[in-house]
């Protein structure tokens, strides 16, 4: 059996309001039946974090193929840096509500002219590189989604986070053209494509992730055959654009 492991954030889990069976993580495991789906997910998780823990956690699982979804943790714009955090975090309770209350009532501005990512630029191009490169010398190949963008709510709430987004997204796409590997581009799918809070994937984009996934391992040569698990009926890459089946 072929080994598929995801990479990635919260993005891709269930929510409170947003049920498993409606990620794409369960529905890949209805296109791919054949597959070891195994899900590395972390919420909060960027691509420093994984970089970290990435040869120990897949190497001995010896994957065809990795699913890298990461980069919102890593450009969105904070009030902390990770070790600012870390340091607020000690603090009393009643501190932390009134630091956090306090910036969080001027995030625009404090987001602005206090510039801050959880994982720097070049840093996010080092650890994603490191990733990338790290799963093709285990023999296996990678599947890239880029980063989705966000909603008008939050890009009022703090300042630059557009840029951010379109700026990793470069580094990301620089990298990807390096390894001549192509991207699942959920950012050209707007906001149709995400939750209210402007961050997570809504049920619109969950089926269209595992859709292109589908697509882009049919298109490695794997010689899977996807079949619907309603009909039983074997599909072709067409039908995979319309989901699985006609047949509903």
């Amino acid at each position: 059996m072929k080994k598929l492991i995801i990479l990635g954030d919260s993005l891709s889990m269930p929510r409170p309001d947003f049920e498993y069976e409606k990620t794409y993580l369960c529905l890949l495991k209805k296109i791919l039946f054949d597959w070891d789906i195994i899900i590395k997910n972390r919420r909060s998780n960027d691509t420093e974090k994984t970089s970290r823990h990435l040869f120990k956690e897949i190497a001995f699982l010896k994957p065809d193929m990795v699913v890298i979804h990461l980069g919102i943790v890593d450009c969105a714009p904070r009030l902390f840096s990770k070790s600012e955090k870390k340091v607020v975090n000690k603090m009393p309770l009643f501190l932390q509500k009134r630091i956090i209350d306090f910036l969080s009532k001027y995030r625009y501005f404090f987001t602005k002219y206090f510039k801050k990512t959880y994982v720097p630029d070049f840093k996010f191009e080092k650890c994603m590189t490191y990733i990338i490169k790290t799963i093709f010398d285990l023999g296996a190949v990678p599947i890239v989604i880029n980063i989705a963008g966000t909603n008008s709510k939050n890009k009022l709430r703090s300042c630059g986070f557009e840029k951010n987004i379109n700026r990793y997204n470069q580094i990301l796409n620089n990298i990807l053209k390096d390894f001549e590997i192509n991207t699942i581009d959920i950012n050209s799918k707007g906001t149709d494509v995400l939750l209210s809070d402007g961050i997570h994937l809504n049920e619109v984009g969950h089926q269209w992730v595992a859709e292109q996934i589908g697509k882009q391992i049919t298109k490695k040569s794997m010689n899977n055959a996807l079949m619907c698990p309603d009909c039983e009926k074997i599909l072709d890459e067409n039908e995979l654009g319309a989901w699985w089946c006609n047949c509903k």
